[in-house]
């Protein structure tokens, strides 16, 4: 597994554990640099995440929330 899907693979198992709690990139950015791996690639994985159709941003004033989708539990069972 590349580091880049070892992170996606981070986001995916964070945001599952919020379920549908929108969650900050600010605390998604800590999860992955408290795994060990540079949380400058968390912008880059949420977009090909989004492209994916696992996860979906929310607007916010406070700068763009996350929450995973039907597609990305798949992708944690799969």
């Amino acid at each position: 597994m590349t580091e880049a899907q070892k992170v996606r693979q981070i986001l995916l198992e964070y945001l599952a554990t919020q379920g549908t709690i929108p969650t900050g990139e600010y605390k998604l950015k800590t999860e992955v640099r408290l795994a060990g791996f540079d949380a400058s690639q968390v912008d880059a994985e949420l977009e090909t995440l989004e492209m994916m159709g696992c996860v979906h941003r929310l607007p916010s004033l406070t700068g763009a929330r996350w929450i995973i989708l039907e597609k990305g539990k798949e992708a944690l069972n799969a």
